[in-house]
């Protein structure tokens, strides 16, 4: 698309000249242009540390913050990319106001954790921003990683052991691929999630999770599953085993109920045999 140079602007930050802005004709799209700064004799081989030459130039775009409603704000950078005169390696010049793993700026990722902390969904914020869900998923991602970091070391100044565990799985995907959860149940922490939900796959936990941080368990909850109830009795001796009540009526529904019914059915077959 076509743009028209409407405003100049001069500006240096980073390393980066911003020239102009463009304003697309139909007014819903502003470009703001950015050109590199740097010197060759400022920059240095990342492999061998050894002087560069510009092997060719090109240009990275990255989406920003609009400049006004129901418009798309983009950064278009014109970077360079560097030879080594030693190793010959190849490198492109780093762009400081990309937010890692993505195309847009960091001031458009603070203002999706804006969004975030308010709650809003992901298909909200595509919707209102202009910007991939799976850009926006990968800043949430980067929240949840920061937030589950604070916690632990918190837990960890803290002295922190479990008390009351419980332990389940659950299903990844349609059919019958399934993974393991172990929860502490008076704090809330999801304490390990793995793989699978046989008693190979639920041993990883005790072999992931140190044996003294386990030392205050006292209680495990658990579903009626015989491998569970094997190896916390083997790694948790002290620890007592609590069934679910839901468990416990499902079994007991079919094992005692059910059971009952076929009786009475026979009773029924047989007395009405012998009229």
């Amino acid at each position: 698309m076509l743009y028209l140079d409407d405003i100049k602007v001069e500006f240096e930050s980073q390393g980066f000249k911003g020239t102009h802005i463009g304003i697309s004709p139909n007014k819903d799209k502003s470009v703001l242009f950015l050109e590199s700064l740097r010197s060759t004799q400022t920059v240095r081989c990342p492999y061998c540390g050894g002087s560069v030459y510009i092997y060719e130039n090109g240009q990275v775009k990255l989406k920003d913050i609009p400049i006004r409603r129901g418009t798309t704000h983009i950064w278009n950078f014109f970077i360079h990319r560097y030879q080594c005169n030693c190793c010959h390696e190849t490198f492109t010049e780093e762009i400081p106001f990309k937010y890692p793993g993505t195309r847009i700026a960091y001031r458009a990722a603070n203002w999706i954790k804006g969004f975030l902390q308010q709650k809003m969904s992901i298909k909200a914020i595509q919707e209102l921003t202009g910007i991939h869900w799976d850009t926006i998923r990968k800043v949430q991602r980067e929240i949840m990683d920061e937030a589950i970091w604070e916690r632990k070391k918190m837990l960890r100044e803290e002295g922190y052991k479990p008390r009351i565990l419980a332990v389940d799985e659950f299903a990844i995907h349609k059919g019958h691929s399934y993974a393991t959860c172990v929860m502490d149940l008076e704090q809330g922490d999801i304490l390990w999630v793995g793989e699978g939900r046989a008693m190979k796959d639920f041993e990883k936990f005790f072999e992931d999770v140190p044996s003294d941080s386990l030392s205050a368990v006292i209680v495990v909850a658990m579903d009626m599953n015989a491998s569970y109830n094997k190896l916390v009795t083997k790694h948790l001796p002290k620890a007592r085993i609590v069934y679910d009540r839901f468990h416990m009526q499902s079994q007991f529904g079919r094992d005692v109920l059910g059971a009952v019914r076929l009786d009475e059915a026979r009773r029924f077959q047989q007395q009405d045999q012998g009229r």
